[in-house]
């Protein structure tokens, strides 16, 4: 099923851009379907930066409701929860970006270990297979590892972690509680260390995977500071 519904529509759509590309460029087809699949995918964007945004706005009250609270968890997440309600806040539709396109990301991943030529995945009747595939850009064969890709990973994911990230702020007098602390090395570890990661794993995964994950991570930080302009 993953395969009829995932892999092999991907697999047909980067054969179709391949074709129609001039040069015949994998590098420029795999660009190509990234753009397109993030288009696709705005709605959602667009929900979790009007999240981000709501968020932010109703900081002073989440903050109110903590201290009135005072460490009863059950009235706090009662509070909490009514105030989103009460604002429209979805706070995990931030995640439903992320998991709309791990299965789009795990597809990728297997057409491009198996390759435009690999028998396992079907021709739809209206793609033709192009005569010539470059599998080179900018110099790197997209079927081998990559550090340079990698590297340029790292460096877009810590710039979009970055500006994605509420900066965080101490409590009300000075005060820093353990929440405060909490939230201070959680966003350490997705601006610092996260990025490391993901460029690490990136390092040991096909070039065109690479050149995928770069594309999207572009496209967004283009887009949420073009929306937060907008707005």
């Amino acid at each position: 099923m993953f395969q009829t519904f995932i892999s092999e529509p991907l697999f047909n759509a980067l054969v179709f851009l391949t074709g129609v590309i001039p040069g015949n460029s994998m590098g420029l087809s795999i660009i190509a379907l990234t753009i397109f699949v993030k288009i696709l995918l705005i709605p959602l964007q667009n929900r979790a930066l009007s999240t981000q945004k709501e968020l932010k706005k109703i900081e002073p009250e989440l903050k109110k409701i903590k201290n009135d609270t005072a460490g009863n968890r059950e009235e706090e997440a009662r509070r909490v929860m009514a105030l989103y309600k009460e604002h429209h806040v979805n706070p995990f539709a931030g995640f439903a970006v992320v998991l709309v396109q791990i299965p789009i990301f795990i597809g990728l991943f297997l057409v491009f270990r198996e390759g435009m030529e690999s028998l396992r995945y079907g021709l739809y009747s209206f793609i033709q297979m192009p005569s010539y595939v470059n599998p080179s850009f900018l110099g790197v064969d997209l079927g081998s590892k990559s550090i340079i890709f990698a590297i340029a990973i790292t460096v877009t994911q810590f710039i979009h972690t970055k500006i994605s990230l509420p900066s965080s702020s101490a409590s009300s007098e000075g005060e820093r509680t353990f929440a405060d602390d909490f939230n201070r090395s959680l966003q350490f570890q997705m601006k610092y260390i996260m990025p490391v990661v993901i460029g690490v794993v990136s390092s040991g995964l096909p070039a065109a995977v690479s050149v995928y994950w770069f594309t999207s991570t572009l496209f967004s930080i283009v887009y949420d500071q073009m929306y937060r302009r907008r707005v």
